[in-house]
């Protein structure tokens, strides 16, 4: 039987087909991995939280705060509630073995700067103003601003009091297991959002729709928008895990897109009692009983909302 030859034309197409499934199966073998991830990501997350649940089971509730356990300055040489960073509130968490601090760090973390921490000490840590009494590692940091990087990927609630810095007053009132889930505890860490544009204000007691505010980014290429890439969400976007008091996880996605309003459940009452569109990474400053949700990496802490310091990328 006489075979034939392919033609070089056949040939082409059948490279042509061959392309086009090595791409579709590519896609379709990336889309699991993300998936898993995601799930991955959750997970981690849910165990941090519910690490810090535990935590407060045995302390009248409350989640850690380090300036609590270090009145003496032992561990750290700041001073009252200058000791509550991110940083030293995980390192608590790790030290008392609630989580390991290989859970700090996302699965789809994109800053090369955020590692695991590989060396941490649970046992006199050199890092500590006195390692024999020390309550915990110092060394395990959230600044990723710094030369040596930081091991944190999810951003918390600010656990500040009232403006005027009376006790168990503002987001500090909510930093206890109150089981609550309309109250936003622990999150992929977001993108720094400098102001918010707001729909026409609506009369005084009346509510801003869902998506009435347009946030406006520092930095519209930060590294938070590629955690979860969507090509169909029209480009750069922040999709992310967000765990509430009560300890379930949603996971947002494209949730906050430059240039775009976001569609919002989360409020927080205006200045005339209206329900304003809250944003997770932005302290808005019409919020005088401190009702919204202000959430990120703090490397600098006080009493105050003013005394924190958030670090962005």
């Amino acid at each position: 039987m006489h075979k034939r030859a392919f033609t070089v034309v056949e040939l082409l197409a059948l490279v042509a087909v061959g392309g086009a499934l090595s791409v579709a199966t590519a896609a379709a073998v990336r889309q699991p991995r993300m998936t898993s991830k995601q799930v991955k990501d959750g997970t981690q997350l849910r165990n941090i939280v519910q690490g810090m649940i535990i935590f407060a089971q045995g302390n009248k509730d409350a989640y850690p705060l380090p300036s609590v356990f270090d009145p003496n300055d032992q561990t750290v040489a700041e001073k009252g509630r200058a000791k509550d960073t991110t940083g030293n509130i995980m390192s608590t968490m790790v030290y008392s073995s609630m989580i390991s601090p290989e859970l700090l760090v996302s699965p789809v973390e994109t800053n090369r700067k955020i590692r695991a921490h590989t060396g941490y000490e649970n046992v006199n840590p050199k890092a500590a103003v006195n390692p024999a009494n020390a309550l915990w590692d110092p060394s395990l940091s959230a600044d990723f601003t710094s030369p040596s990087g930081g091991h944190i990927s999810y951003a918390h609630l600010q656990p500040s009091a009232g403006k005027d810095g009376k006790p168990n007053t503002g987001r500090l009132a909510r930093w206890s297991c109150t089981f609550n889930a309309s109250e936003a505890l622990m999150c992929n860490r977001g993108p720094e959002i400098s102001s918010v544009a707001y729909a026409a204000a609506p009369g005084p007691g009346k509510d801003l729709a869902e998506d009435a505010a347009t946030p406006t980014y520092v930095n519209a290429a930060s590294n938070t928008f590629g955690f979860y890439p969507a090509p169909a969400a029209g480009g750069a976007a922040w999709s992310g895990n967000v765990a509430w008091n009560d300890n379930h996880v949603d996971f947002l996605r494209a949730h906050y897109k430059p240039g775009k309003p976001v569609d919002t459940a989360a409020f927080y009452t205006g200045p005339r009692g209206e329900r304003k569109p809250d944003m997770a990474f932005f302290d808005e400053p019409d919020d005088g009983a401190l009702s919204n949700n202000f959430l990120g990496l703090f490397v600098k802490a006080g009493n105050r909302p003013a005394d924190f310091k958030p670090i962005w990328d």
